[in-house]
């Protein structure tokens, strides 16, 4: 990789995960607990036009989760998650409705540390933190198709 390729990672990936960290912060009172829409994981969508953007996901979770009131289990599991789903988006994510989708897997490993945390049913926590994912990832999905059409989106997430 050249020195300009370099720092274009490191910018983009610095910038997602300040994205990140910021609107799940921002929105901390929705982005934690065990019902959750955290805003921030729309953002996994960039990974389906670039894999290189995974980084700053994966960032930008772990310093989010560093200020959660779950504490070290929210840091490590948490984080965990936002792997899997970029993992799996960069492996299977071929169609933009299954990238949707993918993060609703982070409902078996975030549920299960919710379980844990507040003593309460897996499959209860599994469901609430599916069902805020879809959300998100629905809305994020009309954003996204709505703005990959448009030639600013492809100049600074796609084609450079």
């Amino acid at each position: 990789m050249n020195e300009k390729k370099k720092i274009r990672f490191w910018t983009d990936n610095a910038v997602i995960a300040a994205l990140y960290c910021g609107l799940t912060l921002g929105l901390a009172f929705m982005s934690y607990g065990a019902v959750q829409f955290r805003i921030a994981e729309i953002l996994l969508f960039l990974v389906f036009y670039k894999k290189e953007y995974g980084f700053g996901i994966i960032l930008g979770c772990l310093l989010a989760n560093c200020f959660s009131p779950l504490g070290i289990a929210d840091v490590i599991f948490g984080t965990l998650s936002s792997v899997v789903a970029v993992l799996l988006i960069i492996l299977i994510g071929k169609r933009l409705e299954f990238v949707a989708l993918i993060p609703t897997i982070q409902a078996f490993i975030v549920g299960g540390e919710l379980s844990v945390i507040f003593h309460e049913p897996y499959w209860l926590d599994v469901l609430y933190v599916a069902l805020g994912e879809i959300a998100v990832m629905v809305v994020g999905y009309v954003i996204f198709k709505i703005i990959e059409k448009q030639n600013w989106f492809k100049r600074i997430f796609i084609e450079n």
